[in-house]
C-alpha cells in the first residue's frame, strides 16, 4: 500500500501523464500490457453507449408533455426480458382522488372540501 504522503506526490504526476495521451490511446496501450481499463464515462456518453442500450438499462419513453426521453431502465433482467413498463411520472394530483378514494377511503365529499380549501390538487 501506498503511504498518504506518497499518494499525494504520485497522484499529480500520473494524472499529468494520462492527460498526454487520448483515452483511446491509453486504452489500446494498457490493454497490450493486458491491464484491464476502462474509460469513465460521462453521463452523455453512458446513455449513449451501445451496451448499455442493447441491455436495456436506458429506454425511451413517450412523455405526454416532452416527447421521447430517454430513462433508465431496471437493472434486473430475468431471461433477457425488461420485467416493467416505462411510463414517466404522475402529473402533479394525478392520483390524488384514487390515493384519497381508494387507499384512505374518504368520501367524495370530503375530497371535494380539501379540493376547495387548495390541500390538494
Amino acid at each position: 500500500m501506498i503511504a498518504s504522503s506518497n499518494r499525494e506526490t504520485l497522484v499529480p504526476l500520473v494524472e499529468a501523464e494520462f492527460r498526454t495521451r487520448t483515452t483511446a490511446e491509453w486504452l489500446k496501450r494498457l490493454r497490450s500490457e493486458s491491464v484491464p481499463a476502462a474509460p469513465i464515462q460521462s453521463v452523455d456518453r453512458v446513455l449513449e453507449d451501445l451496451q448499455v442500450r442493447q441491455r436495456g438499462m436506458v429506454v425511451d419513453m413517450d412523455h405526454p408533455v416532452h416527447g421521447r426521453l430517454p430513462t433508465l431502465g431496471t437493472p434486473v433482467k430475468v431471461d433477457g426480458a425488461m420485467g416493467l413498463t416505462v411510463s414517466p411520472p404522475p402529473a402533479l394530483g394525478q392520483h390524488t382522488d384514487e390515493v384519497l378514494a381508494g387507499l384512505l377511503e374518504y368520501p367524495a365529499a370530503r375530497i371535494a372540501e380539501l379540493r376547495s380549501a387548495g390541500i390538494v390538487r
